[in-house]
């Protein structure tokens, strides 16, 4: 009886700190699980001991109690004192299924960064890796592109040393490019006189009359830089027949003349500077036609669209295909020149004006009527030679 009164002290009490915990509890909790009644109340650690603890607590809360503890030994009663030092250790041998730790913050962190720091390692160590390899990748990139600007700047010192080569080189070309003028300006010249004369002869054919016969002829061509040194000079020399290269196509006779005038005591008076030689771009032809009162044009217009090359737009119906003509891209702009340039070659036309004088009354035949053309070539043999540096002029 003497120990039954601090046990239902203790049993009151406890069972107060139980009832207010709980309310405590219920009110903080979800309302469906603090709702719910208790099935059970375990008791645990040396306060289990208390004798009648478990019926009182069974009785307060309407459910059953028990204690709780581990046995010591076999075939003993649980003992409640040795349920802390048992689940210590469950938790040490890895067997408890819930995690408890009564280490404080500072040595659970260290534990935790000593429990990372082989990942950590690791991470670092691949990061020093990977720094390696992109290092080793960039020198290689760096050692090819010195290389390879090594490569090149060695072609650049090649050339360097060429350029000097090809410059004496194209002076040589220039030197003998300006030397060979002289040779294929007259070695064409010849062939571009023979072609013009050739097709002033086919269009010779368009200046037939109705009876069949000429109504006009060519008495005279040659290329124009010849036709203008037969002028007369500022001092009368250099005038009359015979002044420039021409061409009689009734006789078949050539005439020449034209040459380099000298200065005083010059030992090489027919000198011909190679780069003041100009190439031939045209020719001259002195024409006679018969008067058409009409249309005193007629004739020569015929013999201009003869010369020229055809016009495709013009083309009559059913002549679309005229008879080839070797020399369709000879001549290009032919047209009449006027009479200030032409002034000065009268000499052209005295032969015939002489010969008209024995058979006519009069100086100036009435059924005649003189024309001089001016023949450019379409293209021309030689271009102008490159300036110094190899720019054109």
């Amino acid at each position: 009886g003497g120990r039954g009164v601090p046990a239902g002290v203790a049993a009151s009490l406890l069972e107060r700190e139980l009832r207010n915990a709980l309310e405590t509890w219920r009110s903080e909790e979800r309302p469906e699980i603090g709702r719910k009644q208790f099935s059970k109340v375990i008791l645990s650690g040396g306060g289990a001991h208390l004798a009648g603890l478990d019926a009182s607590l069974a009785r307060a809360f309407a459910c059953p109690a028990e204690v709780l503890g581990a046995a010591d030994g076999p075939g003993r009663p649980p003992e409640p004192r040795l349920l802390t030092a048992y689940g210590l250790a469950l938790h040490g041998l890895g067997l408890s299924q819930a995690g408890i730790s009564l280490s404080t913050q500072r040595v659970r962190v260290q534990r935790h960064r000593r429990a990372r720091f082989p990942f950590l390692a690791a991470a670092a160590a691949l990061l020093v890796i990977f720094a390696g390899l992109l290092e080793v990748s960039a020198y290689r990139n760096l050692t090819e592109r010195q290389a390879t600007v090594n490569r090149e700047l060695e072609h650049l010192r090649n050339c360097n040393r060429i350029v000097p080569d090809l410059e004496a080189s194209q002076q040589d070309i220039e030197f003998h490019q300006r030397v060979l003028i002289p040779f294929v300006e007259k070695g064409n010249h010849a062939q571009r006189f023979l072609r013009s004369v050739a097709k002033l002869q086919r269009a010779k054919e368009r200046m037939l009359g109705e009876s069949g016969h000429p109504e006009g002829w060519v008495i005279y061509v040659a290329d124009e830089r010849s036709f203008h040194a037969g002028k007369p000079k500022a001092d009368g020399a250099g005038a009359g027949r015979g002044a420039g290269s021409g061409f009689d196509p009734f006789s078949g006779a050539a005439t020449a003349g034209g040459g380099v005038t000298a200065a005083a005591g010059d030992p090489f008076p027919n000198r011909v500077v190679v780069t003041d030689l100009e190439p031939v771009r045209s020719m001259v032809a002195a024409v006679y036609t018969t008067h058409d009162a009409k249309e005193p044009y007629r004739l020569i217009k015929s013999l201009v669209a003869a010369l020229n090359p055809p016009d495709p737009a013009a083309t009559p119906p059913g002549k679309e295909n005229p008879p080839a003509d070797p020399d369709a891209d000879l001549l290009a702009g032919v047209d009449l020149m006027p009479e200030s340039e032409s002034a000065g070659r009268e000499d052209v036309f005295l032969p015939w004006v002489e010969y008209f004088k024995r058979h006519e009354p009069s100086d100036k035949p009435a059924g005649f009527r003189r024309f001089v053309l001016r023949l450019p070539f379409a293209s021309v043999d030689i271009q102008e030679p490159p300036a110094a540096g190899g720019a054109p002029k």
